[in-house]
């Protein structure tokens, strides 16, 4: 079972700011959209001018995520 958030827009980047206010650990995603971050359970996308946040709640691992919002990322930005 999970829990999935999706935000579009200044939402989404409010998370982001948020998030690095708190000194959450993120990874650059290159190649993805204008920019992309991955942290553990949620992925940030910017592309075509409007940001997209991806929370993926679960109680197990995060790192077992991190390819499937990478993946999932790269899709969002290439359909902006």
């Amino acid at each position: 079972m999970a829990q999935v958030e999706i935000y579009v827009g200044d939402g989404a980047k409010k998370i982001l700011d948020v998030d690095r206010d708190l000194d959450h650990e993120f990874q650059t995603l290159s190649g993805i959209g204008d920019e992309a971050y991955l942290e553990d359970g949620a992925v940030f996308v910017h592309a075509a001018g409007v940001w997209v946040a991806i929370r993926l709640v679960r109680l197990d691992d995060p790192a077992r995520y991190h390819k499937p919002l990478t993946d999932l990322a790269r899709t969002v930005a290439g359909r902006l």
